[in-house]
């Protein structure tokens, strides 16, 4: 009788315990330190019903993504001092998180490492960030979308440097298309990452990585920068006004380099260099 009665209680104090969260996994409301994950994620769409659901359409006729096994996204909020301007030290973390798990550094990391003192990411900043982890990256010219389509299909990742204000805002707060900033002007720069594509009804919307979210969830308590959808159309525009080219990822030096010759590469150092914030 008494080693049922110390099992009962052992059982219920470790219960009290896990809800407590002493054990260090994540609250169910989240938490606002640095690279700290949210436990809520969703996925890429896979049924026809949530096409529409997140505002995509109905017919699919094409998708790739790619995604890792392991949480790699980054909120710019709450990463230091400055977190308004900190999109850039924010996307360069994912980048090199998608392309190394081991990876532990988060975007204060980043922010402390080039322009400590404050001031706009500049496009180089992303580049000397991802060689200084042995991140394999290459920038080609945006003359076509196509080109993004391309290096996603072959297994890459993109960071963008555009301007914001050429992106749809959204007119409804549960849909997953369009910016949902609603503090956009002409003439500010934003970093942000590609990580894959959907075609649906006719429709080809980039699958984006957007570290603005600034705490801001959808009512299921996923950021909304995870998994937003920013329309083809709009992102060359966005980029015509910015800067017409990407930083390709495509893994770290274990994995190999790869090169698609259908893709036009230029030297970072020869083209003009472009701030986000």
């Amino acid at each position: 009788m008494k080693k049922i009665i110390f099992f009962t209680v052992l059982v219920i104090l470790v219960s009290s315990l896990m809800s407590c969260n002493i054990f260090g996994g994540a609250s169910s409301d989240g938490d606002d330190r640095p690279g700290i994950k949210i436990p809520q994620l969703d996925n890429p769409p896979d049924y026809v019903g949530s096409y529409s659901m997140w505002g995509l359409g109905e017919v699919l006729v094409s998708q790739h993504h790619n995604d890792v096994d392991y949480y790699w996204y980054f909120d710019q909020k709450n990463t230091g001092v400055y977190s308004e301007i900190n999109c850039g030290p924010a996307a360069v973390t994912m980048a090199v998180k998608w392309a190394d798990e081991t990876f532990d550094k988060n975007p204060v990391d980043a922010r402390k490492r080039y322009r400590s003192s404050g001031g706009w990411w500049h496009t180089y900043d992303i580049i000397r960030y991802l060689e200084d982890y042995d991140v394999i990256n290459n920038v080609i010219v945006l003359n076509d979308m196509g080109n993004l389509t391309t290096v996603l299909n072959t297994g890459g990742i993109v960071i963008l440097c555009l301007d914001m204000y050429y992106i749809t805002l959204s007119t409804q707060s549960e849909l997953h298309i369009d910016s949902f900033s609603n503090n956009k002007k002409k003439g500010d720069g934003h970093f942000i990452v590609i990580k894959g594509y959907m075609e649906v009804d006719g429709t080809l919307w980039f699958e984006i990585y957007d570290p603005a979210s600034w705490g801001r969830t959808y009512s299921n308590g996923t950021l909304k920068g995870i998994n937003r959808y920013y329309r083809s159309e709009e992102i060359d525009l966005a980029t015509d006004n910015w800067w017409d080219y990407a930083i390709v990822v495509t893994g770290n030096s274990s994995k190999g380099r790869s090169f698609d010759p259908a893709l036009m590469y230029v030297d970072p150092a020869a083209i003009d260099n472009m701030p986000g914030k």
